[in-house]
């Protein structure tokens, strides 16, 4: 992501539209097919020149992205087939949370704004609500951080998805869906323009736009199984919301075999089948300083489907390459501690060599955790828990009795 002068605003969305039955939706745009530069004239969107088609270096969905960067208050729009209903999702990341707007607007046939979404200067999501004429709060959102915005709409009379005339409602990380909303005005019939808007000059920012696609659906989790040999049994010395594992790596573990350096070199198995979309093999291992990568060191992320990652840091080795498909038991690298300070062994078990492993809805290197659970594990919902204890402590776990920490694999190539 390019860094501009002053604070940088980065929106990473990905908008995603599910045709109802009474309108189709019919317009698809994943920008790979558009030429760098101006998106003002390409595909029919038109607006500001500081819209444009970009290659950038981490692709998210698509290898080209829809990016703005500028200090003044700029749109671009782009009509669409006229629909009555339907469902959507886009994804923002926004980098501070007390500096400039972002809205996501739905215009209908007569021009209007008739369904917003705004990521305020104050860290709040909020969709208007026509009936009450006031803008809601869904949630707070942090910097830094993806959220997943749903959208189920209805202008017509026929009820889809039981919402009422010329209704809408929101969900956010694929929560709840909230109450029914009135969209803004009370004349419109069908949706026919999206517009992306970002107000305020405090700083400049750098948005991106991933993809429009009619076809997008969520289907169910992997079945995942531990990342390492099958047979083998490693305990796990950070669960769940345990030492470091808070907040966006609430979802984490670490997992080792031994202790020191028994760990290093011993290799690392796909949790399950999949294609690599994102990697780096480029940090030392061990390395001296906490520096790189953020910490992350060498890692792989794994693209499950149905919106699913999994990613494994701090390798020694990356086994595979971009785009290789890789299948559930294969080996994709090997375990290390790179990203880490490992100077004294005796300091922290969680600097030597271990099997950082996280599923998360995005391919990102940081990227938020979600829960989830393996299916050789048959205790606790097939989620491991955690020592969370001292190096000393740890020394004590007797894997041989497979107590409550210690955990048996039985990941092999189907």
């Amino acid at each position: 992501m390019k860094k501009t002068a002053g604070a940088l605003l980065g929106i990473l969305m990905m908008l995603m539209f599910v045709s109802s039955a009474n309108a189709a939706w019919t317009y698809e745009q994943t920008f790979n097919t558009l030429n760098n530069g101006d998106l003002n004239g390409q595909d029919s969107w038109s607006g500001s020149t500081a819209f444009d088609v970009v290659t950038t270096g981490t692709p998210y969905e698509g290898a080209k992205h829809l990016s703005f960067s500028t200090l003044a208050d700029i749109d671009i729009s782009r009509n669409i087939t006229p629909t009555e209903n339907g469902t959507l999702y886009f994804s923002v990341k926004k980098p501070t949370t007390n500096q400039d707007t972002f809205l996501f607007i739905l215009k209908n046939n007569n021009g209007l704004s008739d369904i917003n979404i705004y990521f305020n200067a104050n860290g709040q999501i909020q969709a208007y609500n026509g009936t009450t004429a006031s803008w809601q709060t869904i949630q707070n959102y942090s910097a830094n951080s993806y959220y997943r915005i749903g959208i189920q709409f209805e202008l017509s009379q026929n009820g889809w998805q039981g919402l009422a005339q010329r209704t809408y409602k929101v969900n956010i990380d694929g929560g709840a869906w909230s109450a029914a909303k009135g969209v803004e005005r009370s004349n419109g019939i069908t949706i026919n323009s999206v517009r992306l808007s970002k107000q305020g000059n405090s700083y400049s920012g750098t948005a991106y736009l991933d993809f429009i696609n009619p076809s997008y659906a969520f289907g169910p989790p992997p079945s995942l199984k531990l990342p390492f040999k099958e047979g083998e049994i490693w305990w796990v010395s950070q669960g769940n919301g345990q030492g470091n594992h808070i907040n966006a790596l609430q979802y984490a573990w670490d997992f080792n075999w031994g202790a020191g350096e028994q760990d290093r070199g011993k290799s690392v198995f796909a949790p399950a089948t999949g294609t690599v979309v994102n990697l780096d093999n480029s940090c030392p291992d061990p390395e001296p300083i906490d520096t790189c990568n953020g910490g992350w060191g060498n890692y792989v992320i794994i693209d499950y489907g149905n919106n699913y990652f999994g990613k494994l840091a701090h390798l020694k080795t990356v086994n595979v390459q971009l785009n290789q498909q890789v299948v559930q038991g294969q080996v994709i690298g090997t375990v290390g501690s790179s990203g880490r300070k490992w100077s004294d062994p005796q300091q922290t078990i969680l600097h030597g060599p271990h099997i950082h492993y996280q599923t998360q809805d995005f391919p990102g290197l940081n990227d938020v955790s979600i829960a989830s659970s393996f299916s050789d594990v048959p205790t606790n919902g097939g989620v491991p828990i955690g020592c969370n204890c001292s190096f000393v402590d740890c020394m004590t776990i007797d894997c041989n009795n497979l107590n409550a920490y210690c955990y048996k694999s039985s990941n092999t190539i189907p």
